[in-house]
């Protein structure tokens, strides 16, 4: 009985990991969190180095590798980091999201439209 439950609690963690795994997959092809922070970065005039030592003066300990790695969404962020490169960059994290959220919205429902076709 002990190893049908431990069974049955593997396959809802693994089931849990792929569906995170997809959710990671949607978000990489329907919005790039990375180049979207590059690019208000830029419009900030900002290198990453200059961006990494703006929010080490904030008391949020980043480096300039980690920063580049986000950019190239090999990492993600935290939200409390979105907001302080919000901050930083000067834009309206709102706007990220606004983004973000219109983008898996029309992912979502045109696949829905695909499927009841």
């Amino acid at each position: 009985m002990i190893n049908d439950k431990l069974s049955i609690d593997a396959v809802k963690d693994k089931s849990k990991a792929r569906k995170l795994g997809r959710d990671a997959q949607i978000i990489a092809s329907v919005f790039n969190f990375g180049a979207f922070l590059k690019s208000q970065r830029k419009k900030a005039g900002l290198t990453q180095k200059a961006a990494a030592i703006k929010l080490q003066m904030m008391g949020y300990p980043i480096s300039e590798k980690v920063i580049s790695e986000i950019e190239q969404n090999r990492i993600q962020s935290s939200m409390v980091l979105y907001a302080l490169f919000a901050h930083i960059y000067h834009f309206e994290i709102g706007k990220l999201f606004d983004d973000f959220y219109n983008k898996v919205v029309a992912y979502y429902t045109t696949d829905i439209n695909k499927q009841s076709e």
